[in-house]
Parts: C-alpha cells; sequence; structure tokens
C-alpha cells in the first residue's frame, strides 16, 4: 500500500499477525548493532566502516562485554562517542549482546554486525533501497573471507541453506525467498 505524507512517499508492510509497520522510503532509521568481547584494532576498523556510511539515518550501538581495553582502542572510541551509544554487558554472550542492543534499538531497522567486519560505505543505503520492495520482510548477506572470492561465498552460503549448489554460469543476483 503506498501513501504519501507531506512529500514522503510511504509504504506500509503487513502481516496477518503483526501490527502494521509504516516505511519512509530512504528515511528510515537504521539501528546498527555491534557485539564486541576483547577486540581492539578490528573493532576500531569496523565502527570507522559504520561511521562513514553513506546513509544518514543511523545510531549505531556498541554493546560491549570487555573487562577493559588497550589505550589506543579507548582513545578511538572518544573520538567517535558523538556518533556510536556504547552500552557495557558485564557477562561475555554474544546472543545477550545481540538482544540487548535490539531492545535498546530505536530504528525501524535493525541490523547486527561482528566486530571484525569490514562494511562497504554503501551497504545501508542498499539495505534501506531493499525495503522498498513491499515483498520484502528480511535481508541477509554473505561474508566472504579473506583469500575467498564472491562465488565461493555465495556457494558456500547456498549450501549451508540447502538451497541447491550454484555454478559458475549462476546469477550472483538471484534471490533466494525466505
Amino acid at each position: 500500500m503506498h501513501r504519501s505524507n507531506a512529500g514522503v512517499q510511504l509504504f506500509t508492510i503487513w502481516d496477518e499477525d503483526a501490527p502494521a509497520l509504516e516505511l519512509r522510503e530512504m528515511d528510515l532509521l537504521v539501528s546498527i548493532i555491534v557485539p564486541t568481547y576483547a577486540r581492539e584494532h578490528v573493532l576500531c576498523d569496523t565502527l570507522m566502516c559504520l561511521v562513514q556510511q553513506d546513509y544518514p539515518h543511523c545510531e549505531i550501538l556498541v554493546v560491549d562485554q570487555s573487562r577493559q581495553h588497550e589505550p589506543e582502542t579507548v582513545a578511538f572510541l572518544a573520538s567517535v562517542r558523538n556518533r556510536i551509544r556504547l552500552v557495557t554487558l558485564p557477562e561475555p554472550n554474544p546472543s545477550a549482546a545481540r538482544n540487548l542492543g535490539i531492545r535498546m534499538s530505536t530504528g525501524e531497522i535493525v541490523v547486527c554486525f561482528d566486530d571484525d567486519f569490514h562494511i562497504p560505505k554503501d551497504t545501508i543505503s542498499k539495505l534501506v533501497s531493499t525495503y522498498a520492495d513491499l515483498q520484502v520482510g528480511g535481508a541477509c548477506g554473505i561474508v566472504i573471507h579473506p583469500n575467498q572470492t564472491e562465488q565461493a561465498a555465495r556457494a558456500e552460503y547456498a549450501q549451508k541453506l540447502r538451497v541447491g549448489r550454484l555454478d559458475a554460469a549462476a546469477n550472483l543476483q538471484d534471490k533466494i525467498k525466505i
């Protein structure tokens, strides 16, 4: 269902068992959850990727389960404190950290990234544009490890989902229905 509100295109997505959610194309707040535990340089690299995203409407929640960080990491976290919310969780537990981040989030879209990801600067804007399609209820991606090709990562992902095999002729833009 499309409707307009003061020049902003609104989309309503519904499910029989869930209340309607209105989505404003390219004006959605995206909550990014990054659980971390005893990570230093890679955490800083991941957060730098996130603060440099080309999509402006993001909140970044770092759920930190570390006892303490090295001085360089402390200085970096202080330098981006106006761009991130740092929440501490005393007992290390990745699932509890994600759940806490989700509970504290205020965005219409919630994204979880590990603390050692390199995230291209257009990732969030591409994700948000995906939700303009009313048939999309969720989105996920693949992790490409160092020294791995994109095609190999996609084949590994497809195998894990048991959707069959991807060969060299497969279209890498195919969608997997959820």
